[in-house]
């Protein structure tokens, strides 16, 4: 993992922004941030904090806006039939919806039509075109937020008769629609922005057919699409978005009655973004975009609330299925060996081909790797593509156009269709162009941060502050900040134990899916961690709050030095059937050089160590630090194939995923080398030297007393639940029955009890399983483990007392 400071264009000394900031009331912090972001002068702050309408663009300056408006003005006059045409996402149906209401406002007899997902596909089609032909007969269709790629559609259309104007703002196919076109992308044209999105380039048609002070009713619902559709918040869309959101109010009814629903009063962009849009967006997944066109329209109450229910009801359901899709990719990819792939590519016949792009996204960011998830419907599959930062998915699909039937999308994002029969090949194609053409450092997980800060400087009025920012979004994103801190106090939530809360210098924390990192937040070692802040209301009181983005430890490791060594003294609980030992590569001191240079900078390898010593000896080796980005106690955080370096790794990690593992300390039992095994195919490289059991016999006892005491403690941990989730969460109920305990003590107690039976335990799924023997009754000396180390630790007495 990289932690990366996002770089500036811009040049600037304290002494502007202490001036600036003085200027604007503001901390000196948040106008660098706004400088970092091109934001560099008094006259661009102003306007940045406080837009106005005299921040929209002329929309004549769209190349064809002036015939397009002629062509409207007189189908209008000519009473022609006039059909609205839009995508089923949000940004389609908001489109869709402006001018229809904007029809409707005229006395203008307009239809409207959305594609169902499943029966009509994507866009404009000919299919769906005889359809509307059929029910409809329009005169004139206009597209809302597609057709720029549908030159064969468009002249399909015209030869039935029908008109069209396309509105779209997807990327510039190498040919276009023979029709009058409104797309801000298309060159050679005065309009100076060219991101707004498909309900931006509906809201430019009204306004250039009635101007901005009759358009700027439908500023609303131009924001929920701006942020719905994820382009950049700059410039113009910045503007519609942060005058939208303040008129909200004047939003259509049925959206104010979700909000209201969703408990949301004053909507910011990220409350659009994470909880309306994908509720607007799910009757679309789902094949029936209708249901949320209807509810930007209808004015009656009861259809409202009907409509509404319906609505929440089918995200419901979309959450449900991707939920499916996902906990079927994960049984896939966690059974797999990833280290060798730089792309993901799966499919099913179960799979609702609606959701896959969501799913997509959350696995792509999970494992960093491009990710194609497809539905086989009938042997063609339909699938959603998204990729990392550095891999252009457009282009790559370019490449193997020729196995595909069709494709669509942009940079992060696509989406394409492909026979079945072609899948295998498609996903060779794929992993070669991501070999060939991208370095391994491209596949390293980023993290960017705006700004390194001290923990005292976070305050409430810092974050509150914060907020001049909104609103949040695309290329305007909430700003990410990097604390350094040693010891917090972590928990897991009772009911989550994937998420942690924790406390740092009296600001509360919380961590989604960070539950593995507790250890390492309640340890004194130091941590670098990425956060967003976030003013917190609760009952009328405010506080700041935290949301970790990332953390990664300081390869420097703080830790007590008796805890590791019995923590490597657990190996020897290891009692997993010995495999086959003759294909484990045992190296000397002499050979470990040359075993460090042949492996790849990036992916496959795990250096393991055992002691602090080995730990401080090799974490900052030449060879292993250029190698290694991950350093680790016990928990391999990044498990997904990078290479790590981690000090006394639990078995419960992944090691699935690397190629070859080096032990730079001897193992204490070759079982636990078996267990490895059974996961994973790597090599395996171990010291041909054992260990020195000297390390561990002077921190035990041998007193059949201290044994007992430790008997009846394990006895009484293991009363009421036999299994345990791992040597440490036994320790914490032996701790509870005997004083000043010692787990290495606790581990050496249940071996030997084991070996002379009155114990038995057992590792089932990677959890402990003890179970009491009361019939049993023998001797600690019938015990190897005991009699061995107790030799060990009587001949270091007697030659310390020579």
């Amino acid at each position: 993992m990289k932690l990366i400071k996002r770089k500036s264009n811009n040049a600037f000394d304290k002494s502007t922004i202490d001036n600036i900031s003085k200027k604007f009331h503001l901390y000196p912090e948040i106008i660098e941030l706004l400088f970092m972001r091109n934001i560099d002068s008094e006259k661009k702050i102003a306007q940045y904090l406080h837009p106005t309408f005299n921040d929209l663009h002329d929309p004549f300056l769209l190349s064809d806006m002036d015939k397009v408006v002629e062509k409207v003005r007189c189908a209008i006059d000519e009473n022609k039939k006039i059909l609205v045409f839009g995508d089923y996402d949000v940004d389609g149906v908001s489109a869709t919806a402006i001018l229809i209401k904007y029809f409707n406002d005229k006395g203008v007899n307009a239809e409207h039509f959305m594609p169902n997902r499943y029966i009509d596909g994507y866009g404009l089609s000919c299919e769906a075109i005889d359809k509307i032909k059929n029910t409809y007969a329009p005169d004139l269709i206009i597209t809302v937020d597609c057709g720029i790629s549908c030159y064969q559609e468009v002249e399909y259309a015209k030869s039935l008769g029908i008109d069209v104007v396309v509105t779209d703002h997807h990327d510039i196919p190498d040919v276009l629609p023979n029709c009058l076109t409104l797309n801000a992308k298309l060159p050679n044209q005065a309009y100076p922005f060219h991101e707004i999105c498909g309900t931006g380039m509906a809201f430019k048609l009204v306004q250039a057919l009635e101007g901005i002070d009759y358009a700027k009713k439908y500023l609303p619902i131009v924001a929920i699409a701006t942020i719905a559709d994820i382009v950049p918040l700059q410039d113009e869309n910045r503007a519609m978005v942060t005058l939208g959101l303040k008129d909200m109010k004047n939003a259509p009814k049925g959206i104010l009655r979700l909000l209201s629903k969703l408990d949301i009063k004053h909507p910011q962009a990220t409350d659009i973004s994470y909880k309306l849009a994908p509720k607007l967006n799910a009757s679309g997944r789902l094949g029936d975009a209708d249901k949320s066109f209807e509810l930007y329209m209808t004015e009656d109450d009861a259809k409202i609330d009907e409509l509404i229910s319906t609505i929440l009801e089918m995200n419901s359901q979309r959450q449900e299925l991707c939920n499916t899709v996902y906990d079927d990719c994960k049984k896939i990819l966690e059974s797999s060996a990833l280290i060798n792939q730089r792309v993901i590519c799966l499919y099913s016949d179960t799979w609702d081909s609606g959701i896959l792009g969501i799913v997509a996204a959350r696995l792509c960011e999970e494992y960093y790797r491009p990710t194609f998830l497809f539905s086989d419907v009938d042997g063609l599959l339909t699938g959603s593509g998204r990729s990392i930062e550095g891999v252009n998915i457009h282009s790559c699909l370019k490449k193997t156009q020729d196995i595909l039937e069709s494709f669509g999308g942009h940079t992060m994002a696509a989406g394409l269709k492909l026979k079945v029969e072609n899948f295998e090949q498609f996903k060779k194609n794929m992993e070669t162009i991501l070999q060939q053409d991208f370095s391994n450092e491209t596949f390293i997980p980023q993290k960017t941060y705006d700004m390194d800060l001290d923990v005292n400087k976070i305050t409430k009025d810092f974050v509150k502050q914060l907020d001049v920012l909104e609103p949040i979004g695309n290329e305007n994103p909430r700003p990410r900040f990097s604390i350094k801190f040693a010891r917090a106090n972590a928990t897991l939530m009772k009911q989550y134990p994937n998420h942690l809360t924790m406390n740092l210098n009296n600001i509360s924390a919380v961590g989604f899916n960070f539950g593995k990192y507790k250890d390492l937040m309640n340890s004194i070692n130091t941590k670098e961690a990425i956060v967003e802040l976030q003013l917190d209301v609760y009952h009328g009181h405010e506080s700041s709050k935290m949301f970790l983005k990332q953390v990664i430890a300081d390869k420097k490791l703080v830790a007590d030095k008796n805890k590791v060594l019995a923590d490597y003294f657990s190996e020897i609980l290891c009692n997993t059937s010995t495999s086959n030992m003759n294909d484990v590569i045992r190296y000397n001191e002499n050979d470990l050089y040359d075993v460090l240079q042949n492996f790849d900078d990036v992916f496959g390898t795990l250096f393991v160590v055992n002691t602090l010593d080995t730990y401080n000896k090799f974490c900052s080796h030449p060879i292993i630090a250029k190698k290694v980005s991950s350093y680790n106690y016990k928990t391999i955080f990044e498990d997904k194939g990078h290479n790590a370096f981690v000090l006394n790794p639990t078995l419960k990690n992944n090691f699935r995923n690397f190629n070859n593992i080096i032990f730079l300390d001897p193992i204490i039992n070759e079982s636990y080398i078996a267990t490895i095994k059974n996961q994973s195919k790597a090599k395996i490289f171990v010291p041909q030297n054992e260990v020195n059991l000297d390390i561990f016999a002077h921190n035990l006892s041998f007193e059949r007393a201290i044994c007992g005491i430790y008997y009846k403690g394990i006895c009484k941990a293991i009363e009421k639940s036999p299994q345990l989730n791992g040597i440490n969460e036994l320790f914490e109920k032996v701790k509870q029955n005997v004083p000043n305990s010692n787990l290495m003590q606790m581990i050496f107690c249940i071996k030997i009890f084991n070996e002379i039976g009155v114990l038995n335990y057992s590792f089932k799924d990677l959890h402990l399983c003890i179970k009491e023997n009361k019939n049993v009754h023998t001797n600690l000396e019938n015990s190897h483990t005991y009699t061995n180390l107790r030799k060990i630790q009587e001949k270091n007495i007697l030659e310390i007392n020579r």
